[in-house]
C-alpha cells in the first residue's frame, strides 16, 4: 500500500475556534485556496467522532478519521488524521489502519496533539512500509492487520462502461 502523505487537522473545543491543519507529512507548502479545500475534505462540517470520511481530492484518495482529544477545560478537541492514497490502492483498505492507530494511542492514555505532530513521520513510514510502529513506549502492531486486510476480498464490483445489447 502507499500513502503519498498523511495529514492532522483539528478543530479547537474553544469558542469561536476554526478548523486548521496542524501539519503534514511529507510537509508541503500549500496556497491558501488549496489549504481550504484540503481542510474541508479532511474535516468536513458535521461529521462525528469515530466516523471516516472518504472523498476525492485532485487524482486521490483521501481518507479520514475522526476522533477527538480530551481537554481538561472548555470542549475536547476534535481531530482527523487523513492519508493522501494513491488512487490505485483501495481507500477502505486503511479505515482498520487508522482506527487501530488511533484507538491503541487513546488506551494506553498518551493520544495527544504533541504525539501526533512528533510522531506523524513514525506513523507515514508504518503504513508506507506495513510494519509496526513503536510510539512513546507502545508497540501498535501494524503488519498482521495489513495481511488481513490484503486476505480479505473486495466488495467492490467493477464499474461497467459502455452499452451492452
Amino acid at each position: 500500500m502507499y500513502s503519498e502523505r498523511t495529514i492532522i487537522s483539528k478543530l479547537g473545543g474553544n469558542i469561536g475556534s476554526h478548523p486548521i491543519i496542524l501539519t503534514s507529512y511529507p510537509v508541503k507548502d500549500l496556497a491558501e485556496d488549496e489549504t481550504k479545500d484540503l481542510l474541508s475534505k479532511c474535516l468536513p462540517d458535521g461529521i462525528k467522532v469515530g466516523e471516516f470520511c472518504i472523498k476525492r481530492y485532485k487524482k486521490h484518495h483521501l481518507i479520514s478519521y475522526i476522533f477527538r482529544v480530551e481537554k481538561q477545560e472548555h470542549r475536547d478537541d476534535l481531530f482527523s488524521f487523513s492519508i493522501l492514497l494513491h488512487k490505485k490502492y483501495q481507500p477502505d483498505n486503511y479505515t482498520p489502519i487508522l482506527k487501530k492507530i488511533i484507538d491503541d494511542l487513546q488506551d494506553n492514555g498518551v493520544l495527544s496533539e504533541e504525539i501526533l505532530k512528533d510522531y506523524q513521520q513514525e506513523i507515514y513510514d508504518g503504513i508506507n512500509e506495513e510494519r509496526d510502529i513503536k510510539i512513546e513506549s507502545n508497540l501498535i502492531e501494524l503488519s498482521d492487520l495489513f495481511e488481513k486486510v490484503k486476505e480479505e476480498p473486495s466488495d467492490e464490483k467493477p464499474k461497467l462502461k459502455g452499452s451492452f445489447f
